[in-house]
């Protein structure tokens, strides 16, 4: 599969008529392209035998907790038929811990959901509908938020964990005091990808030895003299004086998302939980090397131009970026915080089981209480995402 996505991008940038694409075409076609892409085509990505894991995976205690702080929300808020959706929803298996939970806390209000999934990849798609099956509630899929945008007007929750870091992003580097956008290009001698960025003088990074996907990373000056004025406008918001050499990274599609959400949701709340952070902390000279990752089998690499099609590439949402688009359309912010805060603040040691056990490995009680421990560690996952939460029309009369 590497090498036929490998052909259709050459081919791609064969048409260029500087024969090069912007890495955030690169990304979206590795990621997203109908046939090749990695999100696009069968196999597990998530859990145990994917590439990487999500909160959701490490304990249902994760979902619980989210569940409790929904179903308090359209409690307080006299929501009587309100409307649960999940954007990038994986396997499914976070909507079905809210579910559960739901219905085992409050049949009533369970009765009255209506649950909305929003899923480009076929492959998840078909998952969840097998995992929610048993679900006897109104259910329905789009392939994209704008899909949804067109078809739905609701009160409701909409979420999402770990949607916005798969949007491709546009790579940039700081060269001599201004920014240039790396591409992505096709050398046609050795019949390779390349790198290509705006950079006053050429250099090489060369890719491992053995590598057939990527060996010279060739650097030239111009080939992405254009940025897009949404790019620019991001750009200028930066503090000054980053060093020469940082990299950072866009993402694309933010505003146009954002736009689509606010669109259905007549009232209710957006919860987005991620890696990320505020953009004087993302763009920050500590970073300068930026935050683009790969993962292939649980191990992370930066070899973006290896593996094509057959590993995550991601890097670190920019949530300034989503508070901004979000208020420009009504999404107004609630709070913004850690996910150890987040979830310590909606009673997950409640959660926790007390036992007395002796043995770490068949005690439910025991691996339930580490995986609380993982999900707030301030050093590990409780740390690193953050939660975003947006309202709109919150401060109306309840109807």
């Amino acid at each position: 599969m590497t090498s036929e996505l490998r052909r259709y991008l050459c081919k791609e940038m064969k048409n260029q008529k500087n024969k090069m694409i912007r890495f955030v075409e690169f990304m979206a076609i590795c990621l997203y392209h109908q046939d090749f892409g990695y999100y696009m085509k069968q196999g597990n990505k998530v859990g145990k035998k994917g590439d990487f894991y999500t909160s959701s995976q490490v304990s249902n205690v994760f979902g619980e907790t989210l569940s409790d702080s929904i179903l308090l929300f359209f409690k307080e808020n006299e929501m009587m038929n309100p409307v649960l959706m999940e954007v990038g929803g994986g396997t499914g298996g976070l909507m079905e811990q809210i579910l559960t939970r739901i219905r085992e806390v409050d049949a009533k209000l369970y009765a009255r959901l209506r649950v909305i999934m929003v899923e480009i990849s076929p492959y998840h798609a078909d998952l969840q509908k097998v995992r929610l099956q048993d679900f006897s509630l109104p259910k329905i899929w789009y392939k994209t938020v704008e899909e949804a945008a067109r078809n739905e007007r609701f009160q409701g929750v909409i979420f999402s964990n770990e949607y916005f870091d798969a949007f491709p992003v546009h790579l940039l580097e700081r060269v001599c005091g201004k920014w240039h956008e790396i591409g992505i290009g096709f050398d046609q001698k050795r019949e390779t990808i390349t790198q290509q960025a705006s950079l006053s003088t050429a250099s090489e990074r060369k890719q491992p030895a053995d590598s057939d996907e990527a060996q010279a990373v060739i650097f030239h000056e111009g080939y992405m003299s254009e940025i897009s004025p949404e790019i620019t406008a991001i750009i200028n918001k930066l503090p000054t004086g980053l060093p020469d050499g940082m990299r950072i990274e866009v993402q694309a599609g933010v505003k146009e998302v954002m736009i689509a959400l606010s669109s259905m949701l007549e009232r209710g709340r957006v919860i987005s939980i991620d890696y990320g952070d505020l953009a004087e902390d993302l763009y920050h000279p500590s970073r300068e090397n930026g935050t683009l990752a790969c993962y292939y089998q649980h191990q992370m690499n930066e070899d973006y131009l290896e593996r094509l099609g057959e590993q995550d590439i991601t890097a670190h949402v920019n949530f300034s970026r989503l508070i901004e688009c979000g208020a420009e359309v009504g999404l107004l912010t609630k709070s913004f915080t850690r996910q150890d805060q987040f979830l310590l603040a909606n009673g997950i040691l409640d959660k926790a089981q007390a036992h007395q056990d002796t043995d770490p490995f068949t005690s439910v009680a025991m691996k339930r209480n580490r995986a609380i421990q993982q999900l707030i560690l301030p050093s590990g996952l409780g740390g690193l995402f953050r939660v975003l939460i947006q309202e709109k029309r919150m401060d109306r009369e309840r109807e």
